[in-house]
């Protein structure tokens, strides 16, 4: 790999260690897969003679983010390539060539992916004792959370009371009248964000949560924003209710930042194994019912060696915990125009909200900020979400309430990082935009 003049050696480390964890990446794909390995071993050696030509760290960033994108294409076409071999409905000689590699179905609707949720059982590990657990994966977490509602389904709409603000959520809740409605105390369910965030953070505590679960009989904590340490099991020792079932889209922090395939979990935690056994039997016979489980595709893209790696994902996710806690620091010692805590210290992005700002003031920011990331050759990308190998940033518009501006830095260390932090500390160190 080319040096470049003046290189901060800290950032010629960091695309280094890059380039070293997107190898393995590799490798781990071809030791699943090794009819990739000849297109692979191309890949890899093309990137050598790319970085070679390459003399500052936007270009090796930009290499380095084409070069996991063309990982990602490459595992998705051997997918695409399995899956065209059956059909969604297979016949019985089709089933029986499934099933020698993964598990069968005979009709995609009906697909139970017991291999990969077995994965996602050790991938969050064992549970406090006098708890049992099982994980079901669904098609997305809305699926998941629309599917568990309905299998609460009683003679009256379900007393649901929301700690959190993803607007979602409650548009789900609100949107089926006849299934459940929206309570402020006494909830049959409870969906809490132990972190929430809707142009600022707000945290729910432990105490809150167990305080509105008292006559609760499923409480429901949304730990997306979290990865792995998301507090359940300490939430476990609080909390007696019927059920405690822990719901992720696992999209973002869970899939090295190449969005293989969207999947919602469910972890359903009882204090007893038979009554955990049926109501899970009864989820999956929803999940079929509402076709809301995964497809074969989605099963075979996260079948990726790395996702529900429980070492790799705290690595990966922690770096981009810190990177957003170490921006909202250098935002912080030089504020004069945003309005205060712009970060979690658990959250994969971080908010910044105008003081008095007005619609044109955030159309003015971002023009700002476009033009900045240009002239200080920075990598960092108008787009929305979170947990990326690279940066973002965006203007949120709420339904019900005031823009923001959500900054959402990456995995990747280095130049763009430093420099978004940057770009960022100036822009709040001005008296106006």
């Amino acid at each position: 790999m080319s040096s470049w003049l003046f290189a901060d050696m800290d950032d010629l480390a960091a695309t280094h260690d890059e380039k070293q964890e997107l190898g393995q990446l590799l490798n781990r794909l071809m030791t699943c897969r090794p009819a990739i390995a000849p297109r692979a071993e191309r890949m890899a050696d093309a990137l050598d003679a790319d970085l070679a030509k390459c003399h500052t760290p936007h270009a090796i960033e930009w290499k380095l983010e084409q070069f996991s994108r063309d990982l990602r294409a490459l595992w998705l076409r051997s997918v695409a390539a399995e899956t065209s071999l059956v059909l969604r409905s297979p016949t019985e000689p089709e089933e029986e060539r499934i099933s020698r590699k993964h598990d069968s179905f005979g009709y995609e609707r009906d697909l139970q992916p017991h291999e990969l949720e077995a994965r996602c059982d050790a991938f969050y590990g064992p549970v406090p004792n006098q708890w049992w657990s099982e994980h079901l994966l669904f098609s997305s977490g809305q699926a998941a959370l629309s599917t568990i509602l309905l299998s609460f389904r009683c003679s009256r709409p379900l007393r649901v009371q929301h700690l959190g603000g993803y607007f979602e959520t409650r548009q789900l809740v609100q949107s089926c009248p006849s299934l459940c409605q929206l309570v402020h105390h006494d909830p049959d369910i409870v969906i809490a964000e132990p972190i929430e965030c809707d142009g600022g953070f707000q945290h729910h505590d432990k105490q809150q949560i167990v305080r509105a679960a008292h006559t609760a009989r499923a409480v429901l904590i949304d730990t997306t924003l979290l990865g792995r340490a998301d507090g359940i099991d300490e939430l476990l020792l609080d909390l007696d209710n019927q059920f405690v079932i822990r719901l992720a889209s696992g999209l973002k922090l869970l899939q090295a930042g190449l969005e293989l395939a969207n999947v919602g979990i469910a972890g359903v935690h009882s204090q007893s194994a038979p009554v955990l056994a049926e109501f899970t039997a009864s989820l999956r016979e929803m999940r079929t019912l509402c076709g809301s489980g995964l497809r074969f595709a989605d099963v075979l893209a996260l079948d990726a060696p790395f996702v529900f790696d429980s070492e790799y994902t705290d690595r990966y996710a922690n770096a981009i915990f810190a990177h957003n806690a170490a921006l909202a620091d250098a935002v912080g010692r030089q504020n004069r125009i945003f309005v205060p805590h712009f970060h979690d210290d658990s959250a994969p992005y971080c908010v910044f909200s105008l003081r008095n700002g007005r619609e044109q003031d955030y159309e003015r920011l971002a023009d700002v900020i476009a033009s900045e990331a240009r002239k200080r050759d920075i990598n960092l990308a108008k787009g929305g979400s979170f947990g990326f190998r690279g940066h973002r940033y965006e203007i949120v518009r709420p339904e019900n309430g005031e823009p923001f501006l959500r900054v959402a830095l990456g995995r990747r260390a280095g130049w763009s990082a430093h420099k978004t932090m940057d770009l960022l500390a100036d822009i709040a160190g001005r008296s106006s935009i």
